[in-house]
């Protein structure tokens, strides 16, 4: 498939972390690699593989799985590519989790209950390109991270801290989102997840959104991205990019992430949200802290859209067939 070489080339070129990849046969609990592969268990992948495939089946507590968040000292999640020449089907209650991972297959069909995930996986806090900022004077608190959109404001008796600017790219996604400030305790920023496959079909969820702060006052991580090619999308499950909410008092909210979507038809029916996170209810002054801006999505034009939440679009007209926005 033209479109899967040409999405390969470019992936390979942005990831240039992936220098020291390994290419290896994915080792299955049930079947074989040159016919149909089943995960029934929990795996964990090596940083840098690329795991080599013809049908791969995820059933339910069946995991290829890199939660590390601080992967060989580089501050965020680890990278994983799985290369199949067939499809990948996951179950209910089977996923795909890692900082940053890839999936190259003919068709990929995230059943309801399944995920492919790199939420908190992402730039630990106050880490990455929108990391949130501290307040000097008051070292628990800081913006929350930006990305796709602008972190949360952070201020404390006029002691005011501005978040970071947006960066990245809005059609070729594929940065980690940032961490949230406040001192070490803010939030971590989403991952990278990116998508190929000739038909994919999501009624369960692609996420890669950033983690609220668990810390008095701290603020939330950004979402990351979501990068999603397909000659046909299909489903009505959810892609989320979201910032992580603000803590206690006066946590700012993470910004969204990005989110592209390239297809040819559209049948996905689901909900795609790239919202930031909420701010801490404030004991004190009004308008000292605030939440994070909204992500980014990108779709080819003249397609239909639900939305849950706020996104921005790039600048200049856009039509839309049908337009859903949901809260």
């Amino acid at each position: 498939m033209i479109l899967k070489k040409i999405f390969l080339l470019i992936g390979l070129l942005v990831i240039v972390g992936f220098l020291s990849q390994v290419s290896a046969e994915l080792t299955c609990d049930e079947g074989d690699n040159l016919t149909i592969c089943n995960i029934t268990t929990v795996q964990y992948i090596t940083n840098g593989s690329i795991l080599n495939a013809n049908n791969v089946i995820i059933t339910s507590g069946g995991s290829l799985v890199n939660g590390t968040s601080n992967c060989s000292g580089v501050s965020h999640g680890c990278e994983f590519i799985l290369n199949l020449s067939g499809n990948l089907t996951i179950q209910s209650g089977g996923n795909i989790t890692s900082g940053n991972v890839s999936v190259f297959a003919n068709e990929i069909d995230v059943q309801s209950g399944g995920f492919i995930g790199a939420s908190n996986l992402g730039w630990m806090a106050q880490l990455g390109p929108g990391g949130g900022i501290f307040n000097p004077n008051y070292l628990t608190m800081g913006s929350g991270g930006s990305y796709g959109g602008r972190g949360g404001l952070n201020a404390w008796s006029g002691d005011s801290v501005t978040p970071k600017s947006t960066y990245g790219s809005f059609f070729n996604p594929t940065n980690f989102g940032s961490g949230g400030g406040g001192n070490g305790t803010g939030g971590s920023g989403g991952g990278v997840v990116r998508l190929n496959a000739s038909v994919i079909t999501i009624n369960g969820r692609v996420s890669s959104n950033g983690s609220s702060s668990l810390i008095n006052y701290g603020s939330g991580g950004s979402g990351g991205s979501i990068w999603i090619f397909s000659n046909i999308l299909n489903g009505n499950g959810s892609i989320n990019s979201e910032g992580g909410n603000g803590a206690g008092s006066y946590g700012s909210g993470g910004s969204g992430g990005r989110i592209a979507l390239n297809f040819t038809t559209n049948n996905f029916t689901g909900i795609i949200s790239s919202s930031g996170g909420r701010k801490a209810t404030s004991l004190g002054i009004a308008n000292e802290h605030s939440g994070g801006g909204h992500g980014t999505l990108y779709i080819p034009p003249n397609n239909n859209l639900t939305v849950k939440g706020n996104l921005s679009l790039p600048s200049g007209n856009h039509t839309f067939e049908i337009l859903n926005i949901t809260n």
